[in-house]
Formats: C-alpha cells, structure tokens, sequence
C-alpha cells in the first residue's frame, strides 16, 4: 500500500457538522407546532430581522435561511412578509426623523440645525407637516461641526 490517502478510517462527525444537524432537526421538530411558522412570519413582518430571530432560536442564520428555502411555500410567504417588515422599519424610521425634526428642544438649536430639519420634511412630502408615510428621495449627509464650521463625513444615499 502506498503513503498519502489510502488510509481510510470511521472517524466522528465533526463538531460543526453535528451542531448543524441538530440546528435542522430543531426547526423540523418545531415546525410540528401549528403556532410555529405563523409567529416566524408575523414577526418578520413586523420588522423583526430574521437574524434577530435566528438568534433567538439559536440557530445560525444560514441554517434558518435554507429551512425557508426549502419549501416553496415558506418561501413565497417568507418573501412578502419581508417586504412587509421592510415596509415597517422604514415607517418607523420615517416616524422617529419626523419626531425628531418637530421636537420641542429644551436648549436653543442653530439655525442650521433647523435648517436641516426642515429640510428634511420639505425633501420627504413635497411640504406637508404631517409625520410621513413612505419613504421618498430622501438623501442623509452626516456632518461634523467643528467651530462653527461642518465637515461632510458621509452620506445616505
């Protein structure tokens, strides 16, 4: 017999190997549960991240992701309630700069720092000063005011 790959032994699984299976069996033996799937998909549809939810269950996100992938109709649903979740976040995002750009600010604010806000809204609604819905155009600079003086850092889009 020659040197190199001939040697062939039984050897235990690897550790990763084994944890992944038992990822998978985890969710195959939750899935039995009616209540299981629908509460997945709820909350992704509220916004949740899956990863946040994988997490959770203390799965690896892959794992969680190819169990999705695996039935069509998990799929098909896990996709809408995505852009649903998505839809949330951005509504809740949208919500929060709204709040912020309209707050009563205890000390005085520049006239930059108002400046942006409104701009903000105008960007977002045509002029409306109503809280937003959906989001639009909307571009973020962040700046950093040294001195009276801003310098661009980065931005959104």
């Amino acid at each position: 017999m020659g040197a190199g790959n001939s040697f062939i032994a039984e050897t235990a699984p690897a550790q990763h190997s084994r944890r992944k299976s038992e990822m998978v069996t985890f969710l195959a033996e939750s899935d039995t549960n009616e209540d299981f799937w629908p509460a997945i998909l709820a909350r992704i549809a509220e916004g949740e991240f899956v990863s946040t939810i994988a997490l959770e269950l203390k799965v690896n996100y892959s794992v969680l992701r190819n169990w999705i992938r695996g039935s069509k109709e998990k799929e098909t649903a896990f996709t809408e309630a995505e852009r649903d979740g998505k839809q949330q976040r951005i509504t809740r995002v949208l919500k929060k700069t709204y709040e912020t750009a309209t707050a009563d600010i205890a000390e005085d604010t520049t006239r930059m720092e108002q400046l942006r806000a409104a701009e903000i809204l105008f960007k977002h609604e045509g002029g409306e000063t109503k809280a937003p819905t959906q989001i639009a155009n909307i571009a973020i600079t962040f700046v950093q005011a040294d001195n009276g003086k801003e310098k661009v850092v980065g931005s959104i889009p």
